[in-house]
């Protein structure tokens, strides 16, 4: 039974929040991986600390899920014994509230038939826009070192998990299929802004 692990970061301070980042990691076989992990985690989030409003805050929660990743169900819940420090945003540029940057997760896994990918939305950010509605390119170097540092500071271990898909009937006829996680080993940050409808993803 191979698991998963995941944990939370807890956007708050702005109109529309709160949000919740979840990012998956394989290996957390003790306190002091978990612990490296959140840590891994919380600097990330930091690195974009220029280009968050700084009406807004990002908190990576005291602890983590452990996760079957066949079924999806949650095993246990397990503290983080230092958690890491709230990143509080530091633009004061005016920005819109559903609006920021996606950072693409990439992985070498094929499984049915797909590479495994996923997405870390960064919304909302401000400052981070030329006149034509691209991304600047100081924020774009900074988005995509940030994601390079994750990966190189936890080798093996960042990864993506697609979950777990039931069976059903109608309206679609599928059969079910387990879910899957591959650690992350490349990071593409797109020179394109990117909109949010929810921040529950």
């Amino acid at each position: 039974m191979a698991s998963v692990w995941k944990f939370t970061g807890l956007w708050a301070g702005f109109t529309g929040s709160p949000g919740y980042t979840n990012v998956y990691a394989l290996g957390m076989t003790d306190a002091a991986a978990i612990t490296s992990f959140a840590g891994s985690l919380r600097t990330f989030f930091n690195a974009f600390i220029s280009y968050l409003p700084n009406n807004s805050n990002i908190t990576v929660l005291p602890s983590c899920q452990e996760i079957d990743q066949a079924s999806g169900d949650l095993l246990t819940e397990l503290p983080i014994s230092s958690p890491p420090a709230v990143v509080n945003g530091a633009s004061v540029t005016a920005y819109p509230g559903g609006a920021g940057s996606v950072v693409n997760w990439r992985t070498s896994t094929v499984s049915a038939g797909r590479v495994l990918a996923g997405k870390t939305y960064m919304v909302p950010l401000a400052g981070v826009y030329e006149s034509d509605g691209t991304m600047l390119a100081a924020y774009l170097t900074a988005a995509r070192a940030a994601a390079a540092a994750f990966i190189a500071a936890q080798p093996g271990k960042l990864a993506v998990y697609r979950r777990f898909r039931p069976a059903r009937v109608l309206p679609t006829p599928r059969t079910s299929r387990d879910g899957v996680a591959a650690a992350v080993t490349s990071a593409v940050v797109n020179d394109k802004a990117a909109l949010m409808r929810s921040r529950r993803d």
